[in-house]
């Protein structure tokens, strides 16, 4: 049973996303939503008393949200809370303490204007926890292929766990990807020893995809392929950072509306 954790400003970005957790990963593990608030100025009486109450209605507001979760997806394991701080901080903080095996968390920023929004941003760069970012008003449906980046360099077979839930639960295919200029075509296979052993049980397809610009193919991949999915490895430092630039950010948010899964540093 996976402990997911689902940062929450009860929005309909957010809202979708839980639910759209439940569709990838099944009602069967421990789900956290919470709010993040960030307190400033508490030394000053006024301020501390204004955050107080704030506190509490956040936290009615978190209770009645992961009631609300409970009865549309028919999760049963689900707390509702209020932790201060960031939402990167918040992620660290449970990870640390009590563990955590996924976040899921709306992909868009505000107005849906670029890929990614600044709480996911910062999750993705600054927490070791596998994210799953999710489109606004994506299809509560489960995967049929997962488009996964191959750099051919060592994998953890360790960091692909969370990757094999998904896939198992919802008897997608994963299509081992590489993105490779003309000349370096053919490397598709690249570490299937290492796939095949830590994605056992799912179906693996290895492909090259060409292309010069690696963000841009990936989106171009998983179109021509199919994919319901695209998956990254944290350690694709370079790659992420490219994604984050707001004008690629842009150009992929008009080219793929597709999930992303990051998975934990390698």
């Amino acid at each position: 049973m996976a402990r997911i954790l689902i940062p929450s400003d009860f929005s309909d970005n957010a809202k979708r996303a839980a639910e759209y957790a439940v569709s990838v990963v099944g009602p069967d593990h421990r789900f956290i939503v919470f709010n993040a608030l960030s307190y400033v100025g508490l030394s000053d009486p006024m301020v501390a008393s204004v955050a107080v109450e704030v506190y509490g209605e956040t936290e009615e507001q978190v209770l009645r949200w992961a009631e609300e979760f409970r009865s549309i997806t028919g999760a049963k394991n689900v707390t509702g809370r209020v932790d201060s701080g960031s939402v990167a901080t918040v992620v660290r903080n449970i990870a640390r303490n009590e563990g955590a095996d996924l976040v899921v968390m709306g992909r868009s920023g505000a107005g849906g204007a670029s890929l990614f929004g600044s709480n996911t941003t910062d999750v993705i760069r600054n927490t070791a926890v596998p994210v799953l970012a999710v489109p606004v008003n994506l299809p509560l449906k489960s995967p049929l292929r997962i488009l996964l980046a191959n750099d051919h360099n060592e994998v953890d077979e360790g960091n692909l766990g969370m990757l094999r839930t998904i896939a198992l639960y919802s008897s997608a295919e994963v299509l081992i990807t590489h993105i490779a200029r003309e000349k370096n075509a053919g490397r598709g296979d690249g570490n299937r020893a290492i796939f095949d052993r830590a994605l056992k049980g799912v179906a693996l397809t290895f492909q090259d995809h060409p292309g010069e610009d690696v963000p841009s193919a990936l989106a171009e991949a998983a179109a021509t392929h199919n994919a319901d999915m695209i998956a990254v490895l944290h350690r694709h430092r370079d790659l992420l950072d490219r994604m984050f630039n707001p004008s690629v950010a842009r150009k992929l948010a008009l080219e793929s509306v597709l999930p992303l899964l990051v998975l934990e540093r390698g």
